[in-house]
């Protein structure tokens, strides 16, 4: 394809040759060339959250994202390539110091790219480049611009082929009045992007955010916390730039550098959870459990009961446990059906085990949570040749550490992916389980132990 393309864009230079001769800059058809070239050429490096994001048609996008996951980078690029295919780009942030930055991620960019397309013979896509305007013209006329955060600089912009991108939307006070001069751009046709990390739940980019996921509004919406990130590859491509070796124990010790960074900010900054719900180190929240009835059932695939075993029955020690979670591929949701939560001897705890995995039967996987060291690999053994032969059973050892792993898990409930059976035990689960605030607790730490560990197992094959 790369070949292909290089031959294209030669034919174009050859017949296009007095244009470039004359340094007038390119026709649309070189244009139109040149950004699929690039669209091609970082579909190779960009992930995938990122060309998602590139390569949606909707009028209105809602970014809903977290910090450190390169998207300032990606609508950079976005705005070249419209700027390429004929529209006039506006950037506005919330303070003016954002949009000169923008415009400096953007020259970069540009200057990238002139690069790469000078040795086929073109002639650069901006001739002249100056880091201290507010505008980038291109040799088509386009043009890109950062805009003073003044929302009534929109309304004296005509809407024909025109994009605007409105960045750290949350933390502009007067967000309403700038949405209601932007949106009267898309009667013409165009695009807005709405672009936002959190800043509590009472503006209105936490507003639109809950309309859109309700479905009130026709906007797509795009989901991007740091963990969906590092799933997607974040990590893997910063080692490659920075040629460090990847591994998951390096990837895993990283997020918990930024998870440490930001503190108890860490919710809002990096997993898109509001400060406000979050409420200082609360992830699982009460009111963020819907309740499905029980003819849901039919429409599940598989199930899955993930175990946390204790290793003591002291007082103060923590339990056995186990969350079983089944996966509906209808509706693309995670149903939590049941629980157990015990404290016996070692000998009953193993009858026990042994006794629900039966009632689960083979249509039931039972993932044992393995501990690390060659102990936790001796009893897994253990349990599976022993007393567990002939049922299905997995081993799993998170790559997080609790607290992180529940971050997706607060978000799950809160957009209704991950819901619970309607069942009398439910009340007493959401209880359990809702008052992790990371300090030591029994009972609440093993269940959500288990209902995060469950959660990460479904998430390493592509179910989340």
């Amino acid at each position: 394809m790369a070949r292909k393309l290089s031959t294209a864009l030669t034919t174009i230079r050859t017949n296009s040759n007095k244009s470039i001769q004359n340094n007038t800059g390119l026709t649309h058809e070189n244009n139109m060339m040149v950004a699929k070239y690039l669209s091609i050429t970082y579909s190779k490096i960009l992930l995938p959250y990122q060309l998602q994001f590139l390569i949606d048609p909707n009028k209105v996008l809602l970014i809903d994202k977290g910090r450190q996951i390169g998207f300032s980078w990606t609508m950079a690029l976005y705005a070249i390539l419209s700027a390429l295919q004929g529209y006039n780009v506006y950037y506005n942030s919330y303070n003016d110091r954002s949009g000169k930055l923008y415009i400096t991620i953007v020259t970069k960019y540009v200057r990238l790219i002139n690069e790469s397309i000078a040795k086929y013979g073109f002639p650069p896509i901006v001739a002249r480049l100056d880091m201290t305007a507010n505008t980038i013209k291109f040799n088509n006329l386009c043009k890109i611009t950062a805009l003073t955060s003044d929302e009534t600089n929109f309304r004296g912009i005509t809407g024909h082929k025109t994009k605007v991108i409105l960045d750290e939307i949350a933390f502009k006070d007067n967000l309403k009045e700038k949405l209601k001069a932007v949106m009267g751009l898309l009667v013409w046709g165009g695009q807005v992007l709405l672009a936002s990390t959190h800043n509590g739940t009472g503006n209105e980019f936490n507003k639109l955010c809950t309309a859109v996921r309700k479905g009130d509004l026709p906007y797509s919406y795009h989901f991007l916390p740091i963990d969906k990130a590092i799933e997607q590859g974040l990590v893997k491509k910063i080692c490659e730039k920075t040629n460090t070796d990847w591994t998951e124990e390096y990837e895993k010790q990283w997020l918990e550098e930024q998870v440490a960074f930001y503190g108890e900010s860490a919710n809002e900054e990096l997993f898109c959870i509001p400060s406000d719900e979050a409420k200082g180190k609360r992830i699982i929240l009460q009111q963020n459990f819907q309740v499905v009835e029980p003819d849901i059932i039919h429409r599940i695939s598989l199930y899955i009961r993930y175990w946390d075993f204790a290793s003591s029955i002291a007082a103060n020690s923590y339990y056995t446990a186990s969350v079983k979670i089944g996966f509906a591929p209808e509706q693309h949701e995670l149903i939590i059906t049941s629980y157990t939560l015990d404290k016996q001897r070692p000998l009953d705890t193993i009858e026990l085990v042994k006794n629900i995995v039966a009632l689960d039967g083979n249509n039931t996987t039972n993932v044992l949570e393995k501990e690390p060291g060659s102990s936790g690999e001796f009893f897994i053994e253990m349990m599976v040749n022993q007393h567990l032969s002939g049922y299905a059973i997995d081993s799993y050892q998170p790559k997080m550490k609790k607290h992180i792993r529940l971050f997706p898990v607060g978000q799950m409930l809160k957009t209704g992916k991950l819901k619970i059976l309607k069942a009398p035990w439910n009340q007493e689960f959401i209880e359990w389980v809702s008052d992790f605030d990371g300090t030591p607790k029994p009972g609440t730490n093993d269940l959500c132990d288990c209902l995060s560990g469950a959660v990460d197992y479904l998430s390493s094959f592509g179910i989340n």
